[in-house]
């Protein structure tokens, strides 16, 4: 195939997520209900990004901290600091960014033990991200093989 194994390339018929068929009703609803969705999805990404930027990624951390951590962001950052009252979905979403992070750490450190992560790591945060990034996609794809993260490797080291 010619984007290997694991990776499909999908129909260009199909409208993809984010794309809105021409009989849709998000184009009949109102613009001041309109306006009001699109604000409320632009709070809870300011919220994640900078819930993200507070997370310290260098930490080992419970499950249990980072329910505290969040909580924390949640009462004080978010209200006080960004003045954005988080919503129940923004809660739910806040916590799915958080907890695959924090899933995603925990197998990068099972998979790499000792201080071997930490060294690497510890000079350039790129490189945890690019490790997260693999991470994610090895967690994520169904049908990824052994053959598949190498060659997903080799495809970001070019």
């Amino acid at each position: 195939e010619e984007f290997g194994p694991g990776r499909r390339r999908y129909s260009t018929d199909v409208p993809r997520r984010g794309e809105r068929a021409e009989d849709d009703s998000y184009k009949k609803q109102d613009p001041v209900q309109r306006s009001k969705k699109y604000r409320l999805r632009l709070e809870d990404w300011i919220l994640a990004v900078n819930l993200l930027l507070s997370w310290d990624d260098q930490k080992t951390i419970s499950a249990a901290e980072m329910e505290e951590f969040l909580s924390r962001f949640l009462e004080y950052d978010a209200k006080v600091k960004y003045r954005i009252t988080p919503r129940l979905t923004s809660e739910i979403f806040l916590r799915g960014i958080l907890r695959t992070l924090w899933d995603i750490d925990r197998l990068l450190r099972v998979m790499n033990p000792g201080e071997e992560l930490k060294m690497v790591t510890a000079k350039s945060p790129l490189v945890l991200s690019i490790l997260r990034v693999m991470a994610y996609e090895l967690m994520w794809t169904p049908n990824c093989t052994s053959q598949g993260a190498k060659e997903g490797a080799r495809d970001l080291m070019e």
